[in-house]
C-alpha cells in the first residue's frame, strides 16, 4: 500500500509540446522536471526500512502541501507541522526530498495549476487562488518562469503524451 504523501506532480506529464528549445529537454525545466518524480520519493519513503525510509516529521508537512497548496506556508509554519526548528525543518526536508521546503512547494503549486489549466475551464484567477497565488498575475509570472509559456498557451497547446 502507497503512502498518503506519494504523489506525482499534477502536470508533470502535460507539458505542451512547445517549439522552442526549452521543452527540449535541457536547461532548467528539464531540472525541476526530474524533481517531481515520484520514483525517487517512492525509494526514500518506501526503501529498505533505515531512519530515512519513513519520516513522519516531514511526510506531516508533505501532506499538508499537498492537501492545501493554497495555505500560506511558511518554512516555521512548516517546521511546526514537522516538529521541527525551521532550520532544521528546511535540512531535513531537503536531504529527504531533493528540494528545499519552498521549492518543493511552488512546484507543487504549479504543477496543480499545470493540471487545473488542462483539465477545467476555471478562470486564471481562479485557479491561482486555488494553488495559492494572491493574484492571476503572481501565478502568470511564476508560471513563465518554470514552465517557459504563459499559462493561457500551455491551456491551448496540445499535449505531449
Amino acid at each position: 500500500m502507497l503512502p498518503g504523501l506519494i504523489a506525482v506532480s499534477p502536470g508533470y506529464e502535460r507539458r505542451p509540446n512547445c517549439s522552442r528549445p526549452r521543452w527540449a529537454g535541457t536547461g532548467r525545466a528539464a531540472g525541476r522536471r526530474c524533481g517531481h518524480c515520484w520514483t525517487w520519493c517512492w525509494s526514500r519513503y518506501c526503501g529498505s526500512g533505515t531512519r530515512r525510509s519513513r519520516p513522519p516529521a516531514i511526510a506531516a508537512a508533505l501532506r499538508q502541501i499537498h492537501e492545501h497548496p493554497e495555505h500560506p506556508w511558511t518554512v516555521a509554519g512548516l517546521g511546526e507541522l514537522a516538529g521541527l526548528p525551521r532550520t532544521a525543518c528546511t535540512r531535513r526536508f531537503t536531504e529527504l526530498v531533493g528540494q528545499s521546503p519552498m521549492r518543493y512547494l511552488t512546484g507543487w503549486r504549479l504543477g496543480r495549476g499545470a493540471r487545473l489549466l488542462r483539465e477545467t475551464d476555471a478562470s486564471l484567477a481562479t485557479i491561482a487562488r486555488q494553488v495559492g497565488y494572491s493574484t492571476e498575475f503572481a501565478f502568470a509570472g511564476a508560471f513563465r518562469r518554470e514552465y517557459g509559456v504563459a499559462p493561457g498557451r500551455f491551456r491551448h497547446a496540445p499535449s505531449a503524451s
